[in-house]
């Protein structure tokens, strides 16, 4: 399946999804739509009484959107393990936004770990998202400087309102590329040379 896209595509997002309503992301995840089954998870709201649960809606675009209702944010993990566990069963990409997300996307065991990085937060802020993402994604020259100096998989890709279909094919082509490494180092567990030489470029 590596040379192939996932099936699910799950974004971290921390905004409500009705406040991007205009934002290229919002029309890239439509796009993704298309093709993938599309999940954004927004962040929590709070209840003041009844059990923990998903609030789940979908949208005219494809993308399904699901908020957390808690008292607590220690009850996180029951709602959202119970959906994910639901969906493990299929190649899912975990994609971020904005370090804040790692708290929500630690309960998911991804395929795949995308960090769009949107801001230049910089060490130590997002160093923990840095060292996980399999796969980052830029959108301006001098971040993308910084950032390929700090992963061996970065991604100058400007998502704006024109061209987005565009912007999604090219990041396609890099999950593509991503998954098919991935799955070689799978295959290959003794052989750390090719993996060294990977991470030096």
């Amino acid at each position: 399946m590596a040379d192939r896209l996932p099936e699910t595509l799950v974004c971290f997002g921390i905004e409500p999804w009705e406040s991007i309503k205009s934002q290229p992301m919002r029309r890239l995840l439509a796009s993704a739509a298309r093709a993938l089954r599309v999940f954004y998870i927004e962040e929590s709201g709070r209840i003041a009484a009844g059990p923990p649960r998903l609030d789940i809606r979908r949208d005219d675009s494809g993308v399904t959107i699901l908020q957390p209702l808690l008292r607590n944010e220690r009850e996180q993990a029951g709602p959202l393990g119970a959906f994910f566990a639901s969906i493990a069963s299929k190649q899912v990409v975990a994609w971020h936004v904005a370090p804040s997300a790692l708290s929500r996307s630690s309960l998911l065991d991804a395929d795949l770990v995308v960090y769009q990085c949107r801001e230049v937060c910089g060490p130590p802020v997002d160093a923990a998202l840095m060292a996980k993402a399999d796969l980052v994604f830029v959108e301006d020259e001098a971040t993308y400087a910084t950032r390929h100096a700090q992963h061996h998989a970065v991604h100058l890709v400007r998502v704006e309102a024109d061209g987005i279909e565009r912007q999604w094919q090219l990041m396609q082509d890099a999950v593509r590329g991503a998954l098919a490494r991935k799955a070689r180092r799978t295959a290959e567990p003794g052989d750390v040379t090719n993996i060294m030489r990977f991470r030096a470029r």
